[in-house]
């Protein structure tokens, strides 16, 4: 094979996993902590609740927020990035009970040919945009989307627990546990509540990660009229809820779609 075949080939393959590495999420060292003990944290993308570290080429991100039951702390400033990657400062976490850590990302714009963008949608059950784009004429024309993302990382120092799981942010896309998962029982049936732009997020599609021991299985749920989701907990390891909106924007000279990607991530240990 040619060198410039085997350029193009790569190009093409790496393209291919971009494509479809939907999910994104803020990956800590691990979830349960002493008081006074640091986390690192890796932006990451991937699917199947596996990935590589995520950044540069002017995708960055625009806020840090943490949350304990002594209130918010903005933690933007231990944030490094440039061009080529994001780099997070390890966080002490100096108060013992529940830490909520959230963040969102700037808006990257992608484009897509025809066929790829509805194998997109459709895998992420987006009906109502292939509907849209076939009622509208659209369906063989190329993607212009912007995407964002908002993550949340919930971690436990010491065993005391509270409720800063609960604690209201600014996320766009809003996943919100029902109990607090440093909480559950084997047996239990954990609850998430979607919210976007402040409101349930209703008839959404919502994936519940669950991986251990380098193995990973996925449900699904649509939330109720009041934005809930329900599953079922598959025993202890790390978990990850995540979802997507998209939106048709009514300026379209940038892009036509909106998509707005939230993540939970959290562990189990009974």
């Amino acid at each position: 094979m040619s060198v410039k075949k085997t350029v193009s080939t790569i190009f093409l393959v790496v393209f291919f996993a971009l494509v479809q590495a939907h999910e994104y999420w803020i990956m800590p060292t691990r979830f349960l902590f002493e008081k006074d003990e640091s986390v690192s944290l890796t932006a990451m993308v991937g699917e199947n609740y596996e990935g590589y570290a995520w950044g540069g080429g002017g995708r960055s991100l625009t806020s840090f927020k943490h949350f304990t039951s002594g209130g918010m702390t903005d933690e933007f400033n231990s944030i490094k990035q440039d061009t080529g990657k994001v780099y997070i400062e390890p966080l002490k976490l100096t108060q013992e009970g529940t830490h909520l850590l959230a963040f969102t990302t700037n808006s990257q714009y992608l484009t897509l040919e025809p066929d790829k963008f509805t194998d997109y949608l459709k895998e992420d059950l987006l009906e109502e945009v292939v509907a849209y784009r076939t009622k509208n004429g659209e369906s063989n024309l190329k993607s212009r989307e912007l995407y964002r993302r908002c993550a949340k990382v919930l971690l436990q120092v010491g065993k005391k627990t509270d409720i800063s799981f609960q604690a209201k942010t600014d996320l766009v896309l809003d996943i919100k546990p029902l109990k607090n998962p440093y909480e559950y029982k084997f047996g239990d049936k954990p609850s998430f509540q979607i919210y976007y732009e402040g409101k349930p997020y209703i008839n959404a599609l919502v994936r519940c990660w669950h991986r251990v021991n380098n193995k990973t299985d996925m449900q699904m749920q649509r939330t109720d009229r009041n934005g809930l989701a329900t599953f079922n907990l598959e025993g202890e390891g790390n978990y990850m809820i995540s979802v997507v909106k998209m939106d048709r924007l009514k300026d379209t000279k940038q892009a036509d779609w909106q998509s707005t990607w939230g993540s939970l991530v959290f562990g189990v240990k009974f």
